[in-house]
This record gives C-alpha cells, structure tokens and sequence, in this order.
C-alpha cells in the first residue's frame, strides 16, 4: 500500500517538476519574444530604409521636372495644334511628373519595348533613326544603376517620352503635314490623338504604339508585305 502511495507521488513529483520546467520554458519564451519581434522588425526596417536611401527621390524628380517645362496651356486651341513640348508638359503633369521609363531607378520594361516597336517603325515607311532609336539603346545599355543625379535620370526618361509621343504623332496623324499633301485635308486640331494619356494611364504597363496605327485591313497588309518582301531580298538564293 505504501508502495503505491509512494509510487503515486513520485509521480505527481515527477509531473509537477515536468509542469515547472515546461512553464519556465514557456516563460522564458514568453519574455524574450518581444525582444526577438523587435530584432526582426529593426532588421526589416533597416533594409527598407537602405532600399529607400539608395534609390532616387521621386518627389526631388518631380519636383525638378515640373520646373524644366515651359508654361503651357493644355487646353487645345481648334486653330492650332498642340507641340511635342506642350504634350510631354501635359503628359507628365497628368502623371504626377513622376518617372514614365524608369522603375526603381531602373529602366524597366516599358522601356526595352519602346525599343522594339520604335524598330519596328521601319514597316510603317519610317526611319526608326527619326525618333533616335540608337541613341535610346545607348541610353538604355549605357544607364548607371548607381547614378542616382536627378538631371541624370531626368534626361533618361524626357529622351524616351518625347519619342514616343513622335512616333506616337506620326502613326496616327501622319508624317507629311496634312495640308501640304491635300489642301482640302480637314485637319485643325488633335482632339483624338490621346497619347499623353496613355502614357499617364496606370492600367496598362506599356501604352503599345499599335494603338496609333490605322485599324483598316488594307494597312496591316502592306505593313506585312513590306515586311516580308524586305526580308526577300536578303535571301542569297534568290539573287
């Protein structure tokens, strides 16, 4: 009977050290997790505050572009058309004068298809070189991710906004001025050519130049057969 009894507490002794220990560890975890959760917090807020520190201050890039641009009237005038000037002052005044080509302080994906639709001209009838493509590329190749100047970046993302909107232009207005083609041309202002729009536009990440491009069939067509007899004529086996 003794037996038993002394069995029963040695268990309920060997139960209740088990208890303490398992709440001291408890305890002690307990205590010393606030300190490990603010450990890890100070260490993630540091890395943010690095990644903010060595990227480019957008408001300084604002603000800074936003005094580079002339004074413009946005509101179109029905005599009188709206200059590149005037539309990349407009575009990025609807963009919050925030970088169009630039993420991070990176030229980001926007800007590698720019490249490869201004090429792309070519098949339009038009010299890509007209809206400096080679110069872009050497931009583009060129950019010190470590160059953190705002006239540096500035310049980067201007040279590529006022191409787009050339070729923009172009595409869907036309190379030739209208009336030195056809005098009865009816052609006052641009009210449908949106492209500063589409650049400030945060539903898409690249406004594609083929929404310039004219919609009739006959058009894609002969875009498609210059293409593709251009491509003839480096063929040897047909020379």
């Amino acid at each position: 009977m003794a037996d038993g009894i002394n069995a029963q507490l040695l268990m309920s002794s060997i139960d209740d050290k088990g208890f303490k220990r398992h709440f001291s560890a408890y305890y002690v975890i307990l205590f010393c997790l606030p300190f490990f959760i603010a450990c890890h917090s100070h260490s993630k807020n540091g890395t943010k505050e690095r990644v903010i520190a060595s990227a480019p201050d957008s408001k300084e890039f604002a603000e800074k572009l936003s005094t580079i641009f002339p004074d413009v009237d946005t509101a179109i005038d029905k005599n009188q058309l709206r200059s590149i000037a005037g539309n990349m002052r407009f575009a990025y005044e609807l963009n919050e004068y925030a970088p169009v080509w630039l993420s991070s302080g990176k030229p980001n994906k926007a800007s590698e298809k720019l490249l490869d639709e201004l090429d792309s001209m070519r098949w339009d009838g038009i010299n890509p070189e007209k809206y400096h493509l080679s110069q872009l590329r050497q931009l583009r190749e060129g950019f010190k991710s470590d160059n953190t100047d705002i006239n540096y970046l500035i310049n980067f993302d201007t040279t590529f906004t006022n191409s787009y909107l050339l070729a923009a232009h172009d595409l869907l207005m036309g190379e030739l001025v209208p009336k030195t083609v056809d005098t009865l041309w009816y052609h006052k202002n641009d009210t449908a050519w949106a492209a500063p729009q589409h650049i400030a536009a945060k539903d898409a990440d690249f406004p594609s130049l083929d929404a310039y491009r004219s919609k009739v069939s006959t058009y894609t067509l002969l875009r498609d057969q210059y293409r593709f007899y251009t491509g003839l004529q480096g063929d040897s086996q047909l020379m």
